[in-house]
């Protein structure tokens, strides 16, 4: 293969990369928002960020395997991160060279720190999720855990039987 077709298929690898740069930094964005949603309990705006994170995955993953068809016809591999070593590796004598590399870099700081972001957002809905069962529970009396008021007002441990009184 010639420089100048290394170069050209250097500068679309670039291209997408800076893309997903761009959309990662968008995800992270949203994400933040998301979370602010979720501590704050206001969540009339959590179906939108739902549906920007769909569409952004989306384009990731649409230039990922855009990327990986391109690279796999030429013979390069980007499948884990050992093949990704050795494609940057061989596209590192092209002028985009050190920038292919250093835009990875940051490709993938962005999603480690979108994956942190994920992960506490995941930790934030898992608890108003265990809350709001326990809360149903123990409207339902059926929660052995929960704290029962009886008729007359004193607390009594639940013992997972509906019980109807008389107030």
């Amino acid at each position: 293969m010639t420089q100048h077709a290394n170069d050209t298929i250097a500068k679309e690898i670039l291209e997408t990369l800076n893309s997903d740069l761009v959309d990662l930094n968008r995800m992270l964005n949203i994400l933040g928002e998301e979370r602010n949603c979720l501590e704050s309990a206001d969540h009339s705006k959590l179906e939108s960020y739902t549906e920007q994170k769909s569409e952004l995955s989306h384009s990731l993953d649409h230039r990922a395997k855009q990327r990986t068809q391109k690279l796999n016809s030429l013979d390069l591999k980007c499948g884990n991160a050992s093949e990704w070593k050795q494609t940057l590796a061989a596209l590192k004598p092209t002028q985009y060279g050190s920038t292919i590399t250093a835009t990875w870099s940051k490709v993938e700081h962005a999603l480690n720190q979108c994956d942190t972001a994920t992960q506490i957002n995941e930790k934030i809905v898992a608890s108003i999720l265990q809350s709001a069962r326990q809360f149903i529970a123990a409207l339902r009396g059926t929660d052995d855990n929960s704290i029962v008021y009886d008729a007359s007002g004193r607390t009594t441990n639940n013992t997972g039987q509906l019980e109807f009184v008389q107030a």
